[in-house]
């Protein structure tokens, strides 16, 4: 008896859930519980869950699918805006473009109608959609260009501010007021390279050739070359790889 009850309850289920699928868009799978639909009448969209139960009704031009709880939609206005799973605005519909930044749940990239940038993360701005650019392809750290074209980077996750970062081997290399801070390249949590240094350099350190003028590498206890003097600078006086 409980194994048919059981039986009953997922055909029922996937009964229910393939009805639902008839009305969502396109048959996308549901993101987070909940699928965009349209009205057949309206055209207008919302969500439903797997039930078919509306749960935020078709009142807007476009949605996207739901991402950390958020989702972006467009207003009949034809304007942009994020919405939470209670269909409350936590990012008020007034942009001309949203987007989702790829690998990062949660985080979108604002335009104004201005084509100006800022940037949305766990559910405030964290950048002001003011800047001129925004790339987001070194998370943590986010690089962001003002309108006077000067260049800064954010790392998001503790909120310190840089002039310059770089991938550098394993971890991003951050420079502040000529101070440098090393970051690792997962978790964006500062490194003590202290003992980087002294464990990964291998005794092998830069030189330079007095007659060329250009930039080798040697065994610092023997003396033995191991790379040539052949380029113009060293970059990094210690090994991470």
């Amino acid at each position: 008896r409980t194994y048919l009850l059981l039986l009953a309850f997922v055909a029922n289920y996937c009964f229910a859930q393939n009805w639902a699928l008839r009305y969502t868009i396109d048959n996308e799978p549901f993101h987070e519980g909940l699928a965009a639909f349209h009205d057949k009448d309206s055209h207008l969209h919302g969500f439903m869950n797997a039930s078919g139960e509306i749960v935020i009704s078709a009142k807007y031009e476009y949605v996207d699918n739901f991402n950390a709880g958020t989702a972006v939609v467009t207003t009949t206005e034809g304007k942009k805006g994020i919405i939470d799973k209670y269909d409350h605005f936590i990012l008020q519909p007034i942009y001309k473009y949203i987007s989702l930044v790829n690998k990062v749940p949660g985080m979108y990239e604002v335009t104004s109608d201005e084509d100006r940038h800022g940037l949305f993360y766990n559910g405030r701005l964290v950048l002001p959609v003011e800047y001129k650019y925004i790339f987001t392809y070194s998370y943590p750290f986010i690089n962001y260009q003002s309108q006077d074209g000067i260049s800064q980077d954010l790392n998001i996750i503790t909120g310190e501010v840089f002039d310059y970062v770089c991938q550098y081997g394993p971890m991003y290399l951050a420079t502040k007021n000529g101070v440098e801070y090393y970051y690792d390249l997962n978790t964006g949590e500062r490194i003590d390279t202290s003992s980087i240094q002294k464990a990964s350099s291998k005794g092998i350190v830069a030189f330079q050739d007095q007659t060329t003028k250009l930039y080798g590498f040697k065994n610092q206890h023997t003396g033995e070359v191991t790379i040539q003097p052949k380029y113009l600078t060293p970059w990094r006086n210690f090994w991470i790889n």
